[in-house]
């Protein structure tokens, strides 16, 4: 079986391609430490019913990440005997006779075909380990090895000690000094054999916060991180500094073409003698990357928590960054859609760490395919409605915010006269409306002075617009109007220059996933920047060997649905 095998079921069609594609670009700048992502516990969603199937824990996770969810929660169990790290919580036995002590154990064939040992309250599969979640990753990686499909993912890992052959339901025993992980079989060491070149450490991002000139600064303007997400010291024309900055994903992704950060979970007891010095080269704190909230329901429809949005406060210093929380029990798709809405609207990542509607994600995909989508913050369900419906195209290639949508995106006809969402300065969340409304082509020159035509990079930022907007005097902007004009503001996104290729920038702006006929087979690997050089030269190089062949059959193609690109975002 390859090691990344989602079903057909988890695989993504439009507009939610577009929808995810459309929102990972608008973020691009956006320190990653601002930016919410479905979150999704393994334990719950794959073996929340204690069966350990490796065939089964493939396609669960495969699913899992081909429906959206980057950030994964593993529980890892250190197996003394067998000197390696595995998912299931009890020891495994080499073969089917049994262990040392210890009466046969019985076994019993999956539903994949896979031999299964019933170890108390667990059923395990011999092979059902971290290589294999590591096979699966890699297997992702390559898949979506391009400027389309590339996203960031992220491993917190849980450390545990398994449970000892003759007690398998009972807490496991702590190893003794010489039972610990060799150097070699380290939970960093084991990781970065085979996915090192995408793993982005705590040394690097140390290193980059000392000299932002030499690091995030000396990319193209397009990839920077937005500076005042985070503290920056020094002065013009010198060496500039951070203590707390992260970068943003066009600068891992597209720069770097590094896509994955580990980190740290809780750790046992019994694994509190555990040598963590060398791996914390390569995984991060805990505090690092998660910062845990708490959200409760209320009477079963809303949600209580210190929301981020704050009224009295555009403040970004006052928002805490990482913020996480556990979705709270639903018992319907609809009931978790509105709980994953409302915690991501107010700025925190949501975490499956249960699981949902008594299904895993490799028998039934529907609900955590729910969830991940319902965390999209940007546009609403169905739209951009040109992405699914090609007679829609040619009028639907601007962009609003729709305030009867609870603040969610719609694509509109450019020509609608619609007052614009201006973003005061480089305030994150202040927003100011325009001063008339206005076709889509001069919406820029109608925001007033200190402020300029923008669209929200983050469900903060879109939070802070929708509330503002609801606060306008109603001749102005109305959500419950009937009048559309009054329900609808100019966001600074849109299609005009390739249809379902989403941009900022004005009506000027141009698309970067453009090809023409001879590349329309070849997909842009990502590759870090002095390998991207080197190939720049040798294509160039071939190209003026080829240029006067070629020149008369050339031409432009700007589709977006349908093929493989090739191409940086802006």
């Amino acid at each position: 079986m390859q090691s990344f095998a989602p079903n057909n079921a988890s695989l993504q069609h439009a507009p939610w391609t577009t929808v995810q594609l459309s929102q990972r670009d608008v973020s691009l700048q956006i320190p990653i430490d601002f930016i919410t992502q479905p979150a999704v516990s393994l334990s719950a969603a794959c073996f929340g019913k204690g069966t350990y199937d490796e065939e089964a824990a493939k396609r669960c996770i495969s699913n899992l990440l081909s429906v959206g969810y980057r950030r994964l929660y593993v529980d890892l169990y250190w197996s003394v005997g067998r000197e390696k790290w595995d998912l299931c919580p009890a020891t495994i036995p080499a073969d089917g006779s049994g262990l040392t002590g210890q009466a046969d154990i019985s076994t019993r064939r999956s539903s994949y075909g896979t031999l299964l040992y019933q170890l108390g309250p667990y059923a395990c599969s011999a092979n059902v380990d971290l290589a294999g979640l590591i096979s699966v990753i890699s297997g992702y990686f390559s898949s979506t090895e391009d400027t389309l499909s590339a996203h960031l993912t992220y491993m917190i890992f849980n450390l545990h000690a398994a449970s000892s052959p003759g007690s398998p339901g009972s807490p496991a025993p702590a190893p003794t000094e010489n039972q610990f992980p060799s150097a070699l079989n380290s939970l960093g060491a084991t990781v970065d054999r085979t996915l090192g070149r995408y793993i982005y450490t705590p040394s690097e991002l140390d290193s980059e916060r000392k000299n932002l000139n030499r690091s995030w600064y000396s990319v193209s303007p397009s990839l920077r991180p937005i500076a005042e997400y985070f503290s920056v010291e020094g002065v013009p024309d010198s060496r500039h500094r951070t203590t707390d900055g992260w970068p943003g994903e066009g600068y891992l992704e597209i720069s770097k073409a590094q896509r994955l950060l580990l980190g740290w979970g809780k750790v046992d007891a019994q694994m509190s003698e555990y040598d963590f010095d060398a791996d914390n080269q390569i995984i991060f704190s805990s505090s690092s990357i998660s910062s845990f909230v708490t959200v409760t329901k209320n009477n079963d429809s809303d949600i209580i928590s210190e929301c981020l949005y704050n009224p009295d406060s555009t403040d970004i210093n006052r928002v805490a960054d990482w913020a996480t929380a556990e979705i709270p029990i639903g018992n319907s798709s609809s009931q978790l859609a509105f709980f994953t809405n409302q915690m991501v609207a107010c700025g925190i990542s949501p975490l499956v760490n249960y699981t949902l509607l008594n299904a895993t994600a490799d028998q039934n995909i529907e609900p955590y395919r729910n969830v991940s989508l319902s965390s999209i913050w940007s546009w609403a369900v169905g739209q951009p409605e040109s992405s699914v419906n090609s007679a829609m195209v040619e009028e639907n290639r601007c962009s609003v915010m729709d305030l009867s949508l609870a603040g969610h995106w719609r694509a509109t006809d450019c020509t609608d006269r619609l007052y614009a969402a201006c973003r005061v300065a480089d305030s994150p969340y202040k927003w100011v409306l325009s001063r008339e409304p206005e076709a889509y082509v001069f919406a820029k020159d109608t925001c007033p002075e200190n402020s300029s035509f923008a669209v929200p990079r983050t469900t903060l930022e879109n939070t802070y617009l929708y509330e503002y907007l609801l606060k306008q005097p109603k001749d102005l902007i109305d959500s419950t109007s009937d009048e559309t004009e009054k329900r609808n503001v100019w966001l600074d996104f849109n299609s005009l220059d390739v249809p379902n290729c989403w941009v900022s920038g004005g009506p000027k702006a141009q698309c970067p996933y453009e090809v023409d006929e001879s590349a329309i087979e070849r997909r842009n690997i990502l590759v870090p920047s002095i390998a991207a050089i080197i190939i720049l030269i040798i294509t160039a190089l071939t190209l003026f060997v080829k240029c006067n062949a070629n020149r008369r059959n050339s031409r432009r193609r700007r589709v977006i649905e349908g093929w493989e690109y090739e191409g940086v975002p802006s």
